[in-house]
């Protein structure tokens, strides 16, 4: 199979075809998508960041006693229970840029908003989705405490400031975690099978006509989540300098994902075993190291990842143009109605560029 090459050219004319991928492939699936005809089915969202499920996922009540302050962050702690059964119990706690603990920040899919897990945070009830509930749960230490930033928690998702505010420094926030634990939140199998396939990421050692075709479903369901198309990954991944992927039991290294995501993705696509593996694409491109890409070359790599507002279209990739001029033109405000954010982006494309042809 091919896959998206990572340094292409587009004229700017495209822009918004490049920010609807879906509505132009109604007039021509080939034109507009990736050099690969194949890729032009579009799945459903998990989230987008932070605004697509800010009312769902807003806790109610006293847990925001203040609005955060500018070169300011929460910090999760979890508290440990020596009872899986218990109930999430964890505190929020105010930091300064500055002066930060060690931290690990969490990076996930919000999933469906109506499956609901209850929790407790600074003593009063607070509900989250079932997927950030489950990855709560799964990463509470028995004995100690353990710290997270959680968008859907650490950040009031109600208040539009301090969210506009939050989402400027995702990039600072994910480069100054000890470590980013991503959450795939879809389970194995077996355990058995699973311990297997993790090895085989780890070392990618075996031939590929040598591996069972359960070892095959576990790779593909691993590469069928959809945090592999999210369009906030893509830089909470690129900004960790150590990050680990958290499936069932088993704990992966990023880097291993990465390197198996490119070594199948360079596999000779004739071959059956890589056909067919979820978001293999998808994980060859966030693996992949970036080359220095304008900002419309950017829209075009990562068209076809998901957000469910569309404005995180612009603003997931603005955090990975911090040398580029675009961000001096362009700001994150979720007052601004789709249309404006569509134009603010055009406009600096023109600026930037000086021209109609980037």
């Amino acid at each position: 199979m091919a896959y998206p090459r990572l340094i292409v050219r587009r004229p700017i004319a495209r822009l918004f075809r490049l920010l609807n991928p879906k509505r132009s492939q109604r007039k021509a699936r080939v034109s507009v998508g990736s050099d690969d005809p194949s890729i032009t089915t579009t799945s459903t969202v998990s989230r987008s960041y932070p605004s697509s499920e800010a009312t769902a996922e807003a806790p109610i009540g006293n847990i925001y006693p203040k609005r955060l302050c500018e070169g300011e962050i929460r910090l999760l702690v979890i508290l440990p229970s020596e009872n899986p059964g218990d109930q999430v119990r964890c505190e929020l706690h105010d930091h300064k840029l500055g002066d930060l603990p060690p931290y690990e920040a969490l990076s996930y899919v919000w999933g469906d908003a109506t499956q609901r897990s209850d929790m407790v945070c600074d003593g009063q009830s607070f509900s989250v989705t079932r997927s950030l509930g489950n990855a709560l749960h799964r990463l509470r230490q028995p004995s100690i405490r353990r710290i997270l930033w959680a968008d859907a928690i650490c950040i009031n998702q109600e208040d539009i400031i301090e969210r506009n505010q939050q989402v400027r420094l995702m990039g600072k926030i994910y480069s100054m975690a000890r470590r980013v634990v991503v959450w795939l939140s879809n389970p194995p199998t077996t355990e058995t099978n699973s311990a297997v396939t993790a090895r085989f990421i780890q070392t990618v050692s075996d031939a590929l006509d040598h591996l069972s075709n359960q070892v095959r479903e576990d790779l593909k369901a691993i590469f069928s989540s959809a945090w592999f198309e999210r369009i906030w990954c893509i830089q909470e991944i690129r900004f960790s300098h150590d990050a680990v992927v958290i499936w069932s039991n088993l704990e992966i290294l990023w880097q291993d994902i990465g390197l198996v995501a490119s070594w199948l993705s360079e596999f000779d696509y004739r071959n059956p075993f890589s056909h067919g593996l979820g978001h293999l694409s998808n994980a060859y491109m966030l693996y992949t190291p970036l080359a220095e890409n304008k900002f419309l070359d950017m829209l075009d790599i990562y068209k076809f990842f998901k957000a469910t507002d569309p404005r995180d279209k612009v603003y997931g990739l603005l955090g990975l143009l911090s040398a580029m001029p675009e961000t001096a033109v362009l700001t994150v405000d979720y007052q601004k109605p789709l249309s404006e954010v569509y134009a603010d982006t055009a406009l600096a494309a023109l600026k930037t560029s000086k021209s109609l042809d980037v």
